[in-house]
């Protein structure tokens, strides 16, 4: 729409739902929700792709950067993937989805891996199983740094 946001109708009401989701500098000119209909992207004249959460209207990380003009079109893939953009700046980009397709519990899954979790973390992610509970083991380097650890030390 030219008033910078996306909007959200009931096709049987003819009534917006929710309220306007903002976030595009400029008019937007394409969306799309995704084959599940969980996400939702849009593509505007300010050159980005905003990716948001259907249900919530939340924007899903940051906008996507890349067009060095208007983003004209956007389509997810059938398997929701990945995100196709066509711009004014005559390049069609393909973006990767998939990160934005992890749950919080695969996302945190993950992340512990990094830096792992306390026991009440891992309780309150539905991540802990008391029938199967790890000994704390020391971190190690990599995982001091990505758990700000060494940034604790030197504060202190």
């Amino acid at each position: 729409s030219w008033d910078n946001t996306v909007r959200l109708w009931d096709a049987e009401s003819d009534q917006p739902i929710g309220q306007p989701l903002l976030g595009h500098q400029n008019a937007v000119s394409s969306v799309a929700f995704s084959p599940d209909g969980r996400r939702i992207v849009s593509g505007s004249w300010d050159s980005t792709i905003r990716l948001r959460d259907a249900e919530s209207g939340q924007q899903i990380g940051q906008p996507l950067l890349g067009h060095q003009d208007a983003v004209l079109s956007i389509a997810f893939s059938p398997d929701g993937r990945r995100i196709v953009s066509g711009s004014m700046d005559k390049t069609v980009r393909l973006w990767d989805a998939s990160i934005f397709m992890l749950s919080l519990k695969e996302l945190a899954a993950r992340a512990e891996k990094l830096c792992p979790l306390s026991k009440a973390e891992r309780q309150q992610l539905g991540l802990f199983d008391p029938r199967n509970q790890a000994t704390i083991q020391a971190l190690t380097p990599e995982q001091s740094r990505a758990c700000g650890e060494e940034e604790r030390k030197q504060s202190h």
